[in-house]
């Protein structure tokens, strides 16, 4: 018996049409799992991969709290912000925050094993939000970094050898506009008798004269802003790009440092350290050049304005001047230039001056922003503190005083302010503390 060729075409069909069901289900239990994870993606969005949030305004505020960026003035920081509580090895952003330094020869990657940053319901580096602050810091990262608890940092020093309840309003990256806003609105209802203002002229004058140009404009909030990025309405398919994006940019070769300077005595004598290419190029300014500055006078005035609110609520203010790594470390490695001149061009394409002109340079004008700085806080009277000697004291010893590859203070550091800190409270009339 034969099969004719209609009866053969009937049966293909019917094979085909099961595996046509089938793809068809295939397709729609995928598309199910796809809307399953998009709906779970917005509804907990903290399971976002940090570096995908963090392309956004305010480290991707809005995913948290959407439509803050609506209500939050320029002048201020969005509250609750966007900074989480953190246990665990040193973040990523520490062991290489810039394509500068090989994450594998950077010997804080095992120098620090746990890290302990406790955020309170605000979002600042604190356990808790008190009923009353002895003590309020205020600053950008650097005071924000003073709120680690393990390994003790200084708001954890100043606050047991004072016994006082010391309130932190620090937040990374921003500049003294937004600082006074911050110490205004969510330091002063505490009530403290002391307010501790952490400047560090690194990027203070940038932020305060980008607030102020946005604020020239007629902008009042965040989004009030062209480049403004909300949050997308499909973020599988977003976030999809950006890692594509990214597989992308990362296959472009970086230049990396693998040496870089070293102490030569002390129990850090062998570690390598590496500098910020922009805060070494920031000290070959010299007096006449930091005044020229857009952001100085702003950031003065700033500065001015606290010191009158404070002056007004019957609060003393120390003025901390923080100086950047290679502004403390230089003295000490002097020998070692042609390394720092490695770092410094290592990106670019031409040098505007020589590698002569800019060791030269670099010494003599090691001081002036901060010797601009004493002469500001003698003039208008406000309390100061300058923290170089002292990290300078710590490096001469032949020990650091800050991260290896970070701009910022290591524990040691954090260990080396504290005392300076507490003596100069002390001697603003702050006395023991009540333990609250």
């Amino acid at each position: 018996m034969t099969t004719t060729d209609a009866d053969s075409g009937r049966g293909s069909g019917r094979r085909r049409r099961p595996r046509r069901r089938r793809v068809g289900l295939v397709l729609l239990l995928l598309a199910g799992t796809l809307l399953s994870v998009e709906l779970v993606l917005h509804v907990k969005p903290t399971l976002l991969p940090s570096w995908y949030r963090e392309q956004f305004p305010v480290l991707g505020v809005e995913f948290l709290r959407p439509g803050i960026l609506a209500e939050t003035p320029i002048k201020g920081y969005p509250v609750p912000g966007p900074q989480r509580p953190y246990t665990g090895p040193p973040p990523a952003g520490l062991i290489a925050p810039t394509p500068l330094v090989d994450p594998a020869a950077n010997p804080d990657a095992h120098r620090y094993p746990r890290v302990v940053m406790p955020i309170d319901e605000k979002g600042f580096p604190n356990a808790r939000v008190p009923e009353r602050a002895d003590v309020l810091f205020v600053g950008d990262s650097f005071a924000f970094g003073a709120g680690v608890a393990d390994p003790p940092a200084l708001q954890a020093l100043v606050a047991r050898a004072g016994d006082w309840t010391v309130y932190n309003v620090g937040i990374p990256g921003i500049g003294p506009i937004r600082e006074r806003w911050l110490m205004e609105h969510h330091g002063l209802p505490l009530r403290p008798r002391a307010v501790v203002w952490f400047f560090f002229g690194g990027n203070d004058l940038t932020d305060v004269a980008k607030t102020r140009a946005r604020l020239a404009t007629g902008a009042k909030v965040y989004t009030d802003n062209p480049a403004y990025e909300p949050v997308p309405t499909f973020l599988l398919g977003d976030l999809a790009r950006r890692w594509f994006d990214g597989l992308g940019a990362d296959a472009r070769p970086k230049p990396r440092m693998t040496r870089g300077v070293r102490l030569g005595h002390g129990p850090d004598a062998d570690v390598d350290v590496w500098f910020s290419p922009l805060y070494i190029r920031l000290l070959l300014l010299d007096k006449a050049s930091w005044r020229k500055n857009e952001g100085l006078e702003p950031a003065l005035d700033e500065l001015r304005a606290a010191k009158a609110r404070l002056d007004a609520e019957g609060v003393p203010m120390l003025l901390v001047y923080l100086p950047s790594k290679p502004e403390v470390m230089l003295p000490s490695v002097a020998d070692q230039l042609d390394v720092v001149w490695d770092m410094v061009t290592l990106n670019l394409v031409e040098t505007p001056i020589t590698q002569q002109q800019f060791e030269d340079a670099i010494l003599r004008n090691l001081d002036a922003l901060r010797e601009i700085m004493e002469g500001f806080a003698r003039t208008e009277k406000i309390p100061f503190l300058d923290a170089t000697p002292f990290l300078r004291a710590v490096t001469e010893e032949g020990r650091l005083a800050y991260l290896s590859a970070d701009t910022h203070w290591n524990d040691v550091g954090q260990q080396a302010l504290a005392g300076p800190v507490v003596e100069a409270l002390e001697g603003l009339g702050v006395g023991k503390g009540a333990g609250r």
